[in-house]
């Protein structure tokens, strides 16, 4: 009774959707609402929001950008692989003759694919550990010019990274070197012996399972080329979207904790006020000023109200405390009303800043300037 952002975990029971479970909450709510009267508000913020623990940690929007990615990568290995089959079919090609000679001199086919076999999986193994060096000596360059992602510390190398890589390795040379190894073996040993050398013709058989390599190699390249297209052209509108303050030119530092004799309010406040006046007086500092966080950083989530609107309640605002000159640093505009100036401190009348979709929310018919909101 009285306790208020309180968080529970809860694991669905088989067939359970999270349809039923917000309505069996609902149920749950009404019945605390009858038990604790007046503690639980009839309102947005007296309900329990449900949601996704996995997206709780890694955020919602995070899977479909990772799905993109994975399926790029996708078809960047399907095209490797066609090539290395390529790469096959053709070293194949060039030892027709040599293949022509063992088998004259009584070599069996069996042992002939057998060789063929072991040099294409030797070279599998090869380019995966190859691969894997780079990956090992790249991975930290690309983490460091990756945006930010959640639960980054956990990227990495690990025994499943490479169990993949060995089995994509060794399943694209078994698979390759087979389709290659066995034709290989089994050619015409007169005709390749009054070669007298590597004809780039070949076969026939040879030649259409070469141009259909090269044909699944141009489609599997025009589809990633055009998917890239279509990512390029989605970051470039991004880009031009009005991000509502300018990021350029900022500098950030952020203070985890300060020492216990900044407890105090006041003592806080007058290290702030010493730490921006030092700020101010570097060199090309235009204006510097202190926020709970900045854009893009998760906030403080509380409930909200408008006084004398019960039914004007979000449930969960995203709530900044911020030093005046905020705005101008942030490049953030006042479309309405005055910035925050050195009077608005403790001690004097509480004021707040709303963004234009809060507004466009709960004032769309009325004037919010002036009006007095119910925080927390």
């Amino acid at each position: 009774d009285g306790g208020h952002r309180y968080m529970a975990i809860a694991r669905l029971q088989s067939g359970v959707t999270r349809e039923q479970a917000a309505l069996e909450m609902q149920r749950v709510t009404e019945r605390l609402r009858e038990q604790y009267p007046g503690s639980v508000a009839d309102n947005a913020s007296g309900r329990f929001i449900i949601t996704d623990y996995q997206a709780l940690l890694v955020g919602k929007d995070l899977r479909r950008t990772l799905w993109v990615l994975l399926g790029a990568v996708g078809f960047v290995l399907l095209i490797v692989a066609t090539n290395v089959a390529s790469l096959f079919q053709t070293r194949v090609a060039k030892r027709r003759r040599e293949m022509a000679v063992r088998a004259a001199l009584g070599a069996e086919r069996v042992r002939l694919v057998r060789q063929l076999l072991t040099e294409s999986l030797i070279l599998g193994l090869a380019g995966g550990v190859v691969g894997l060096i780079l990956a090992w000596w790249t991975l930290n360059a690309l983490l460091t010019l990756a945006p930010p992602l959640p639960r980054a510390n956990f990227i990495g190398l690990d025994m499943r990274v490479l169990g993949f890589t060995m089995c994509v390795s060794l399943l694209t040379a078994l698979a390759f070197g087979l389709a290659t190894a066995v034709p290989g073996s089994c050619s015409n040993m007169v005709e390749s012996l009054r070669e007298g050398g590597y004809s780039g013709g070949g076969n026939r058989a040879a030649n259409r399972g070469r141009g259909l390599l090269v044909a699944t190699q141009a489609a599997l390249a025009v589809i990633l080329l055009a998917g890239a297209g279509l990512l390029v052209g989605t970051f470039v509108k991004l880009r031009a979207v009005d991000l509502g303050f300018q990021p350029e030119h900022v500098i950030t530092a952020s203070f985890d904790r300060t020492p216990s004799r900044y407890d105090p309010p006041e003592a806080r406040w007058a290290f702030q006020q010493q730490l921006l006046e030092r700020i101010r007086a570097l060199p090309g500092v235009r204006a510097a000023a202190v926020a709970s966080n900045i854009p893009f950083q998760q906030g403080l989530n509380i409930p909200v109200t408008v006084a004398g609107d019960p039914q004007a309640t979000e449930g969960a605002v995203e709530w900044r405390a911020v030093s005046p000159e905020y705005f101008d640093v942030m490049g953030i505009p006042i479309l309405r009303g005055q910035k925050f100036t050195d009077i608005d401190r403790q001690g004097t009348v509480p004021v707040v800043i709303i963004n234009e979709s809060y507004a466009r929310r709960y004032f769309s018919d009325r004037d919010p300037i002036g009006e007095r909101l119910l925080v927390g």
